[in-house]
Parts: structure tokens; C-alpha cells; sequence
């Protein structure tokens, strides 16, 4: 999605609930000349510690989900029976 916003973005994944998140993302910044750091707002509460003038100009974006009207009623009928 930031690409076809005209964003020129590196990425690095990375896994769900690793350890070494911060610490993997403040090493490839010290190899790197990057902006910004763009993240999830899942990952950006593991950087919340972090003296604020590190933080400044690492940034969270806000996912928004929609599901299908059928998917939601498909769930609720679900977990009714269950």
C-alpha cells in the first residue's frame, strides 16, 4: 500500500512476537540512513521505552480490518452454537 502511495519504503519482516524486535530494528537503522520507521501499532507499543529522541521519527500506522456482513454473521451464529 505504500508503494502505490509513492512511498519509497526498505522493509524488514519480521516475526510475530519475537524478542529481539527493537533491538533487530535499532541495528539495521545504525546500518542504514533511513527517514522514518514506519510500523504497525501492534509492534510500536515495544518501542514505547525507548528515550522519546530515538522514537521522533518512528511512526505507527493504524490497520483497519473490514469484514464481509456474511463473515461477521457466520461468526456470531458460530460462536452461539458453540
Amino acid at each position: 500500500q505504500l508503494t502505490g502511495m509513492g512511498f519509497q519504503c526498505d522493509f524488514m519482516a519480521l516475526p510475530d512476537h519475537d524478542p529481539d524486535t527493537v533491538e533487530r530494528v535499532l541495528e539495521r537503522l545504525k546500518q542504514t540512513r533511513f527517514e522514518a520507521v514506519l510500523m504497525t501499532e501492534k509492534d510500536a507499543v515495544k518501542f514505547f521505552h525507548l528515550p522519546s529522541a530515538v522514537r521522533q521519527n518512528m511512526w505507527a500506522l493504524r490497520l483497519e480490518a473490514t469484514l464481509p456482513d456474511s463473515l461477521v454473521t457466520e461468526l456470531l451464529n458460530g460462536l452461539k452454537t458453540s
